[in-house]
């Protein structure tokens, strides 16, 4: 196949054929941090893996939505020695949707959070510690689901 193109399987088909994609993400964002000092609150990331469209700010950490719509956030972050709670906020205030996981025990232990969200255009996200995590172990990201 070439890019764009995926493996699939129709009825009644003996072997599977390549066909163009359909669906799928069509925004979306992956980011980490290269800063060798540790982070708490609101929490920003240095670099981007993936940026479509550039609505991921890696000057204030936020995620802006350019359309309305249900999307997927995930995040983790590796502790420096203190118990924290990983959190997301929407347009600044905490959300109550999603899985938060505490770190417990020392540091070195891994954090991760996720949601599912209801978004109108213009609305930002942005991913929260309370506590002190190492700035060199962070990643965010999402996308739109539908």
């Amino acid at each position: 196949g070439t890019a764009g193109q995926v493996l699939q399987m129709n009825s009644g088909a003996t072997a599977p054929e390549y066909a163009n994609a359909s669906g799928g993400v069509s925004e979306g964002f992956s980011a980490y941090d290269n800063s060798s000092g540790n982070q708490s609150g609101s929490l920003t990331l240095t670099s981007t893996l993936v940026n479509t469209n550039g609505n991921f700010n890696t000057a204030n950490g936020r995620y802006t939505a350019p359309s309305a719509g249900t999307y997927y956030f995930y995040a983790f972050a590796l502790s420096s020695g203190s118990t924290t709670d990983l959190y997301f906020k929407v347009n600044g205030s905490n959300t109550a949707t999603g899985t938060d996981y505490s770190y417990s025990g020392g540091a070195g232990d891994l954090g991760h959070t996720s949601m599912i969200y209801p978004l109108s255009q213009g609305d930002y996200v942005q991913w929260v510690s309370v506590q002190s995590v190492y700035g060199n172990y962070l990643g965010f990201g999402g996308f739109k689901l539908y």
